[in-house]
């Protein structure tokens, strides 16, 4: 999860595989959530999205492949949820329950269209995280549909939230952050740090040793853990 601001990792950092889940070719859906998308935000949901189009159809991911074979992923679709608003303060776990109830509502594809789905929840301007250090997070939650008498769905969710300080080049650096960190280790038990100097609680990942930004296809991005290269790395920086 991307907190305060930092300089990239400057002592060796070893990453391990756990074995456990990861996105092979994330599938994303974008949600936009919050009554401020109905008004004329900015940066629009619109321009949110083509820059996000750009991150997955370009090079930023390529050296995801190190891990497992990961690929480049692609943007299934965005959605904006401007009847309501998020609370503000936020916290993941009302973040999980917006996702879930989107799926059930039939509002967004549901997990079972493929085993690489990631929701991505982006809040507009103003909406904080009740944790005030943290800016973005990547989590995951169990997905139950029962439609009696026999339509019984049960499926893992993989979801991120993103918060805006009203520029773009924020939102798609906290984006890329959780996109890196999404598909190498979508529950804690993929890719993770053995050593290194990540800061504070949980999962210790690749995007988190790392706080250099670069532009890839006229986007800014963060740099994450390359163990190949042993450093930060913005493959094809400024293609």
């Amino acid at each position: 999860m991307p907190k305060a601001a930092g300089a990239d990792a400057t002592k060796s950092v070893a990453f391990a595989d756990k074995g456990g889940r990861i996105l092979e070719s994330v599938k994303v859906q974008l949600i936009f959530w919050g009554t401020g998308w109905k008004q004329s935000a900015s940066p629009s949901a619109a321009d949110i999205g083509g820059a996000i189009a750009t991150i997955l159809s370009g090079p930023y991911t390529s050296a995801l492949n190190q891990y497992r074979g990961i690929r480049a992923g692609t943007l299934l679709g965005s959605t904006t949820i401007a009847e309501s608003d998020p609370p503000n303060p936020f916290t993941t776990n009302d973040v999980a329950k917006f996702v879930h109830d989107q799926i059930k509502g039939g509002v967004v594809p549901e997990p079972d269209v493929s085993p690489d789905l990631l929701y991505c929840v982006i809040l507009p301007p103003g909406v904080n995280s009740a944790d005030s250090s943290v800016i973005g997070e990547h989590s995951f939650c169990f997905y139950v549909d029962y439609d009696p008498p026999l339509d019984l769905d049960l499926n893992w969710i993989h979801f991120a939230w993103v918060t805006n300080d009203g520029t773009l080049a924020t939102v798609t650096t906290i984006f890329s952050h959780e996109l890196v960190e999404s598909c190498t280790d979508p529950e804690g038990t993929g890719w993770t740090a053995t050593s290194g100097p990540c800061i504070g609680s949980g999962w210790c990942e690749i995007g988190d040793v790392c706080s250099s930004t670069g532009q890839v296809g006229g986007v800014t991005v963060q740099s994450y853990w390359s163990q190949n290269d042993q450093a930060c790395v913005v493959p094809n920086i400024g293609s």
